[in-house]
């Protein structure tokens, strides 16, 4: 039986929320920069004086938003003095092998130094052994890529962080960052957010316009992470290939001990590779083998209307490649205000809640 009931949908004994697999997107339709000189400016207003003189370290993957936040780092220090410093950490064995030849790129052009750091290549292959590939609810990757920078910050004296989280990036994002977004506040907690106020189309505009755009964006990726990242979604899975990395044989390895040893009796092995059902638990990638099987067994498919991953790539080369939107750059003074006038709402409608429940 195949039912779907407030977001809840139940076949074959399984009960699966849509709302835990699909994440809510908050749409930005503007620009919050007009000029890029004039934000900064501003943004040295507000932070100049807890900066100056100080160090500040950015952890650089090459992405959009860590590139938007060294380009506006490094036009902020034209205005206040502090010590920059920016890091690349490549994971061994996971990492795309041409990303460094990026990294190289942008620190050439933009005459900054970018440190490549990285775990010993020994943690990685032990973690590999006993964990397998990193796994939603298990991405030991993350705790490697972030321990050498913790240890080089601590080396070099660092007194502030920069991050490059946008507050329209994701609904977990809004959530966080709602509040210092209301209050235009850019700067707590030891924590730079340089950037956190722009929008989608802001940090693309940008990009852009310096033309430091990452290769993976030009062939429709989302994201710039490993090649195995376990919230990359299938078609970006499928766009990067395991010859990326630099020992292919290993990763193949760890993938057939991996499924021989928890998913033999859950996923036939090709769905496992190639549906990349390593990103799940056992029982959860069981679910969605049955789901597909129950889905293509009751549901009469056009073949010809399934979109492609070449389809999907192209929209997304698209927003690198074509036409920027004419929208209306709204300025930070008109966000700030949009956000409390969201924030007032926010309070009204959890008070009515609570009174409603009493």
């Amino acid at each position: 039986m195949f039912s779907k009931h407030g977001g809840v949908i139940r076949f074959g004994g399984y009960v699966l929320d849509i709302g835990q697999w699909f994440e809510n997107i908050v749409i930005a339709p503007f620009y919050v920069i007009e000029d890029l000189d004039e934000y900064v400016k501003l943004l040295a207003s507000l932070v100049g004086d807890k900066i100056r003189n100080k160090s500040i370290i950015l952890s650089f993957s090459g992405g959009k938003d860590s590139t938007t936040a060294l380009i506006v780092l490094l036009k902020l220090q034209e205005l206040v003095p502090f010590k920059l410093y920016v890091c690349y950490t490549y994971l061994p064995y996971l990492d795309n092998v041409k990303n460094i030849d990026y990294i190289d790129r942008v620190s050439e052009k933009l005459g900054v130094r970018i440190e490549v750091l990285s775990p010993p290549r020994s943690i990685v292959r032990k973690y590999l052994a006993e964990e397998g590939l990193p796994y939603r609810r298990a991405r030991w990757c993350t705790y490697l890529k972030v321990r050498p920078l913790r240890e080089y910050a601590k080396k070099h004296g660092v007194e502030y962080k920069a991050v490059g989280d946008r507050l329209t990036e994701c609904e977990k994002r809004w959530k966080r960052l709602l509040e210092a977004a209301a209050r235009g506040t850019f700067l707590e907690k030891r924590e730079l957010r340089p950037t956190f106020v722009l929008t989608l189309l802001d940090v693309i505009k940008i990009c852009r316009e310096y033309e430091l755009v990452h290769p993976l964006y030009l062939r429709g990726l989302t994201r710039v992470s490993c090649v195995f990242c376990p919230y990359k979604t299938l078609y970006e899975l499928k766009l990067e290939t395991i010859d990326e990395v630099e020992d292919p044989g290993l990763i193949e390895t760890i993938l057939r001990r991996s499924w021989l040893k928890w998913y033999y009796d859950a996923v036939p092995y090709e769905d496992f590779i190639g549906l990349h059902l390593w990103r799940y638990v056992p029982n959860v990638a069981k679910m969605f083998t049955e789901l597909r099987r129950y889905v293509k067994g009751k549901c009469n498919i056009d073949e010809k209307r399934i979109v492609t991953k070449e389809e999907i790539a192209e929209t997304y080369r698209r927003v690198w490649l074509g036409q920027l939107p004419r929208l209306p750059s709204v300025g930070l003074a008109q966000l700030t205000h949009k956000i409390k006038r969201i924030n007032i709402r926010s309070d009204i409608l959890a008070k009515r809640q609570i009174s409603t429940a009493e």
